[in-house]
């Protein structure tokens, strides 16, 4: 049980050491802001193509929502 709490801390240092480094010094709320922005681009690019298409045209479409 006690390696169990250790790897959940080990997790955890792991997730918030992922976190900060991707942050790249931005504060939460630009960090928000940029993931909205991503999210919409998402949705936008799932409305005018609904029926799918292969990975690689998704990728290019994606490239041309930007």
């Amino acid at each position: 049980m006690e390696y169990f709490g250790k790897g959940l801390y080990l997790i955890f240092f792991a997730l918030v050491f992922w976190f900060v480094h991707r942050a790249h010094g931005r504060g939460l709320g630009r960090l928000v802001e940029d993931n909205h922005r991503s999210h919409e681009r998402v949705h936008h690019t799932l409305e005018e193509h609904p029926k799918g298409g292969t990975w690689r045209q998704y990728k290019q479409w994606m490239e041309d929502a930007k």
